[in-house]
């Protein structure tokens, strides 16, 4: 009999991996801290900031109605982020649903990383197809709920500062938090066939019917995975958090896009040394949950295709210790 999938499951899956696979673990976070630390030289140099700069200079002219060259930057940028995603990814799943007996290169393009290519792509299709169907009734709630609450006398236009302004304030957070959970549902079902892929060394999208039964704990272990990141995130990088509340409150701020470069393209600053360990870990551990339900669904099924054994005679059926 398999074992039920818990919560706890999902969510400490990443840590426990650590211990049972510490020297590909470890491997693997080296490698991604020296893409980081990499990435952060380059961003800071002469030539990183002039690309950063120039991409925000252009991604201004674009929304003022100009033209420039911000489609090939954008361009150069998503080549380069889906290359990155893909090894990573690929990495990640070897440590986790694969048993292997000698340590291998952890970042790396091969067949792994082209058939994660191939995931990767439909699965963000089936996602964008999923999020637009759900859309349609949302917004027919949406506009059912304002025109019945303006007909109330509910003012939506006031200030957010106004007591008036809070239905306006309790509607959005109404939509948003149910919409924002839906969406981690269904991704983090689907991601499950990332680490299908890397499993069985074939290209299949089958994390939804693997992760049956366990939506909803995959979905808490994400959000308290990301949560702690994003804390993370917030303790290791105040200068870009103060930056981007100026930002809100101050649109000028944003005027200066050499400036507004060099605090995004590296935001922990100085503490980077401490940032990018932990951050690399972090991205690690992010993977976890996903790869738990996958080698469960593995579990399941060998379980399920073993062949029943015909008790002795005499012997009873019950399972052990009952």
């Amino acid at each position: 009999m398999t074992e039920k999938f818990r919560f706890l499951d999902a969510l400490t899956y990443g840590i426990r991996t650590l211990f049972w696979r510490p020297v590909r673990a470890a491997a693997y976070i080296a490698a991604i801290a020296l893409l980081y630390a990499a990435y952060y030289m380059w961003a800071q140099s002469d030539a990183g900031i002039s690309f950063f700069s120039g991409y925000m200079q252009s991604a201004a002219e674009v929304a003022t109605g100009g033209s420039g060259s911000f489609g090939g930057q954008f361009a150069a940028l998503m080549a380069g982020a889906a290359i990155f995603s893909c090894a990573m990814i690929a990495g990640a799943y070897r440590v986790y649903v694969r048993d292997e007996p000698a340590l291998r290169l952890p970042l790396q393009i091969g067949f792994d990383e082209l058939r994660m290519l191939g995931v990767y792509i439909l699965t963000g299709l089936i996602f964008m197809g999923v999020m637009l169907l759900a859309m349609i009734p949302l917004m027919l709630i949406i506009m059912a709920v304002i025109f019945l609450a303006t007909q109330a006398g509910v003012d939506f236009s006031a200030a957010a500062s106004t007591p008036s302004a809070a239905p306006g304030i309790g509607l959005m957070l109404g939509v948003m938090v149910p919409m924002v959970l839906f969406e981690v549902y269904v991704f983090g079902r689907l991601l499950v066939g990332f680490a299908l892929a890397i499993r069985d060394r074939k290209f299949r999208l089958g994390g939804w019917n693997a992760s049956k039964g366990v939506g909803l704990k995959l979905v808490w272990a994400h959000l308290a995975l990301y949560l702690v990141m994003m804390l993370m995130i917030a303790l290791l990088s105040p200068t870009m958090i103060s930056t981007m509340m100026t930002a809100m409150t101050d649109p000028a701020a944003l005027q200066d896009p050499a400036a507004m470069a060099a605090v995004t393209v590296n935001p922990y600053g100085n503490a980077a040394w401490l940032a990018i360990p932990v951050m690399s870990t972090m991205t690690f551990l992010m993977f976890g949950p996903t790869a738990a339900v996958a080698n469960w669904d593995a579990r399941k099924r060998a379980a399920a295709a073993a062949p029943a054994m015909e008790p002795a005679p005499g012997v009873g059926t019950g399972e052990a210790g009952a």
